[in-house]
C-alpha cells in the first residue's frame, strides 16, 4: 500500500527546459527546477500548479530520480477515499484488525536517512472532508486515524501538491472535477509555485527530435502558442470566444510518434491535435489553423 522507492531517471526528461513563474503585474521572477527543488527540500510543504502537461508532476519525480530521493505519487482523483488514504478495519482469520491505507503506511516505513517526497498528484480534486484529513499532517505532522490512533509523520517527509486550479474551483470547464478549497488547507501550502510551458525553443527541439518534420515545425508552433494564448485571455476575460483547449505535449508527441514512423502529418494532426476539441470550439480551432497552416 506505500511502498517508497526511488524513480527511475527517463534520459530524455528535459531537466533543463522545466521552469516555473511568478506573475502579477509588473512582479514577474523566474524559478528553475532547481531552485523549486531547494525549496521543497527546506521542508516546507510546496503547490505547483499549471496548466496540464507542463511537466508539474513529473518533473519534481526526475528530480528525485536525479538525486537518488525516494518519491511516491499518491493519485487524488474520484478513486482516493479515507480509507485508501487511512485505512480500515477489516476482517482476517475471523479477527477485526487495522489495515493501514497509504499515508500511514508510507508514514511508518519511511527511512530516516534522508528527505522522502510524497506529491499528492492533482489535490484539487479531493473533496473537503479528505483534506481536512491532511491539515493535521501539513501543520503538526499528526494523522489521526479513524481507530483512534495517532500516527506522526517523521520530519524527513516532504509534501508536495500539484493542481490545475488554485483551490477556487473551476469555471472553465477543463478542469470541472476540481474542489473549491477552504483558506485552512490553502494556507497550509507555504510555498506555491506557477509552472510554465517548456520555452518554444526547447518545445521546437523536443517535438523534432521525436519526429516533426522540419517543415512543419513552425507553422505547428504557431498554431500551438496561439491555442495557449486564447485559452489563456478566456480564462483571464479579455477575450469571450475563441479555442479554449491548450495544445499540450501529451497530443503533440503522439503526433511526432506518427510522423516519425512514417504517417503523413495531416491527418496525424487531425486524429491527435484536432481530435481533442470538443464540436463548439472546433470551429474556432479549424480558423486557427487556416491562419497558421497550408491547410
Amino acid at each position: 500500500v506505500g511502498e517508497w522507492s526511488v524513480p527511475k531517471i527517463a534520459p530524455a526528461y528535459d531537466l533543463t527546459g522545466w521552469g516555473a513563474e511568478f506573475r502579477c503585474g509588473d512582479l514577474h521572477h523566474d524559478f528553475t527546477l532547481g531552485h523549486v527543488m531547494k525549496a521543497i527540500l527546506s521542508g516546507t510543504p510546496t503547490r505547483l500548479i499549471g496548466p496540464p502537461a507542463t511537466g508539474k508532476t513529473s518533473g519534481i519525480v526526475q528530480a528525485c530520480a536525479h538525486m537518488g530521493i525516494p518519491c511516491r505519487i499518491i493519485q487524488c482523483g474520484k478513486g482516493l477515499t479515507e480509507y485508501t488514504l487511512l485505512g480500515e478495519q477489516t476482517i482476517e482469520g475471523g479477527s477485526v484488525v487495522w489495515k493501514d491505507g497509504i499515508l500511514p503506511s508510507l508514514g511508518r516505513t519511511v527511512s530516516a536517512d534522508g528527505p522522502s517526497v510524497i506529491v499528492f498528484d492533482e489535490i484539487d480534486h479531493l473533496t473537503a472532508p479528505i483534506q481536512s484529513l491532511l491539515h493535521g499532517v501539513l501543520e503538526g505532522r499528526t494523522l489521526d486515524l479513524p481507530n483512534g490512533e495517532k500516527v506522526i509523520i517523521p520530519e524527513n517527509v516532504i509534501c508536495v501538491a500539484t493542481a490545475n486550479t488554485y483551490g477556487t474551483g473551476d469555471t472553465t470547464g477543463r478542469h470541472a472535477a476540481a474542489s473549491v478549497s477552504d483558506d485552512a488547507f490553502i494556507s497550509r501550502w507555504t510555498r506555491t509555485f506557477t509552472v510554465r510551458y517548456l520555452t518554444e525553443e526547447r518545445e521546437r527541439e523536443l517535438l523534432a527530435a521525436h519526429g516533426i518534420p522540419a517543415l512543419r515545425l513552425d507553422a505547428l508552433m504557431q498554431f500551438v502558442t496561439g491555442s495557449r494564448t486564447q485559452a489563456r485571455e478566456i480564462d483571464a476575460g479579455t477575450i469571450s470566444d475563441g479555442v479554449r483547449t491548450p495544445v499540450t505535449l501529451r497530443t503533440l508527441l503522439p503526433l511526432a510518434a506518427e510522423c516519425a514512423n512514417g504517417g503523413d502529418f495531416v491527418p496525424a494532426f487531425l486524429s491527435t491535435v484536432m481530435g481533442q476539441f470538443s464540436p463548439d470550439e472546433a470551429g474556432h480551432a479549424r480558423e486557427l489553423v487556416r491562419s497558421c497552416m497550408s491547410f
